[in-house]
């Protein structure tokens, strides 16, 4: 190539050339490389310093950048860009905290930007809980960081059942836990999930750590937290020998465990998995549980006599349908009134009550389907004449509803409910209790039952069902099915 024609490309001649150097680079491992200083100083002020501090320094040291980080940082200083051939993610992270170190910002973004496209195109083969590890490294970042920050996002796309124990550091874990908090993103459908995976994850550690494999830590522990499908179908056996198992290191494994329960909201465990599993194995602090108990105390209806139960009415249940007269003026109900979808260009949420109002004392429930879930869909009840702007900011709405991303809303007041977000075919059953004198609303997620959202204190004597939703979504609203 002719020399003159691109200035990038000439300058290419440069990096790591011994022939127009002036400066020699000692990377890790002795590994040496070659740098122009007047190029160097002029494009960073870290070199200037190093290179420009009255000694006419010849040769500088960085013990602790590897060589191929070093080489991304020569080419982009000298060409303003860095060859994308054959870049590891590996080589990447260590690019980026080498960018950090000589205050190279655009070369950080440049660096974000490859690593996304590496991890969307591998994404059958994610490799992201690894590069978390290596990126927070063992220090747990106080502030926002958009590489620990991209990595997190990638690995909560990923099943937590499917994240190998032992890919994530602690450090990274935690990091990842706070990152899901901030962010409001559940890890798995439930917290009972989430809670085995942290005590499993706490146990691989103590067993990393002890060198004694005769404990096998990790298996024992296991055998005391069934997966949630087998504590349902019931098939799991959990016996006083395995619970002594862990007395060993019961200590070691809850010193790991106590800093991610800040994480796991154990309140939304069912009483039931709580006393019979969790409990017992005296990994949790003796507080939390009791805590724990006394908030589900709180959260049970008054038991009524049985005397009253018999004099009751039995409650018909109601065939719930969309009220066509009384919905988004872009959305489409189904013919038999049942389903709600919306059209390809529905890029706002639109609103849709159904027909039949709900009055009266008593305990009624339905289930939304979710059959195609969209980035904002929201489900609950609304007040009489509350639905008429169908295009309002869900957030800004009088309805009492339950979002996809796990928020409670209501009037401008939103808190994070600690359901998992709506997928494909999940099933959201509304519990309303239209007691006399007090109303109260919960939610079941995928048979999954959660607290009664106890701050909202002003449902009124007559509601309807309501859903909230935008393209690509379709929701189905039908009766509970005894």
């Amino acid at each position: 190539m002719t020399r003159g024609t691109s200035l990038s490309k000439d300058l290419q001649l440069l990096v790591n050339n011994s022939k127009y150097s002036d400066t020699t680079i000692i990377c890790a491992k002795s590994v040496i490389l070659y740098g122009c200083r007047a190029i160097l100083a002029a494009r960073s002020e870290i070199f200037d310093r190093l290179l420009f501090n009255g000694k006419n320094e010849q040769e500088i040291k960085f013990p602790k950048i590897n060589s191929q980080a070093m080489k991304i940082i020569l080419e982009f200083i000298y060409t303003g860009d860095f060859i994308n051939g054959d870049l590891s993610s590996e080589i990447l992270i260590d690019a980026y905290s080498a960018a950090e170190h000589f205050q190279l910002p655009k070369l950080q973004d440049h660096i974000i930007n490859k690593l996304e496209e590496i991890l969307s195109n591998n994404s059958k083969e994610n490799v992201s809980p690894q590069l978390l590890t290596k990126a927070v490294g063992g220090v747990i970042p106080n502030s926002d960081q958009p590489l620990t920050d991209l990595l997190a996002k990638c690995v909560t796309k990923i099943p937590l059942e499917m994240i190998p124990y032992g890919s994530l550091s602690s450090s990274a874990f935690q990091f990842l836990l706070m990152y899901c908090a901030k962010k409001k993103i559940s890890l798995a459908k439930n917290q009972y999930t989430i809670f085995r995976y942290v005590a499993l994850h706490a146990a691989n550690e103590v067993e990393q750590e002890d060198s004694d494999d005769e404990f096998n830590v990790f298996m024992k522990t296991e055998a005391c937290l069934p997966s949630l499908d087998k504590i349902l179908k019931k098939e799991y056996v959990t016996t006083p020998k395995n619970i002594d198992d862990l007395k060993p290191f019961r200590t070691k494994l809850t010193e790991k465990l106590i800093p991610m329960l800040d994480y796991v909201n154990i309140k939304l465990i069912s009483g039931g998995i709580l006393a019979e599993i969790i409990e017992p194995l005296n990994i949790v602090p003796f507080k939390l549980i009791l805590e724990t108990y006394r908030y589900k105390v709180k959260q049970e209806p008054i038991i009524k006599l049985k005397e009253e139960e018999e004099e009751e009415e039995e409650e018909e249940q109601i065939d719930f349908t969309w009220d066509i007269n009384v919905c988004g003026p872009n959305l489409d109900i189904s013919d038999d009134g049942y389903t709600i979808e919306t059209p390809s260009n529905l890029r706002y949420n639109e609103r849709v009550r159904a027909s039949q109002p709900i009055m009266g004392t008593g305990l009624y429930e339905w289930d939304i389907i979710i059959e195609n879930p969209s980035l904002s869909d929201w489900v609950g009840i609304c007040g009489e004449g509350e639905v008429t702007n169908f295009n309002c900011t869900d957030y800004n709405s009088k309805a009492w509803i339950l979002g996809t991303t796990g928020m409670v809303s209501n009037n401008r007041q939103s808190i994070n409910y600690g359901s998992p977000p709506f997928q494909k075919g999940t099933k959201i059953r509304i519990h309303l209790d239209m007691g006399g004198s007090e109303r109260k609303v919960a939610f079941s997620i995928d048979d999954v039952k959660y607290p009664v959202v106890l701050h909202w204190k002003n449902i009124p004597a007559k509601v309807y069902p309501l859903v909230s939703l935008r393209y690509p979504g379709k929701i189905r609203i039908q009766k509970k099915i005894e």
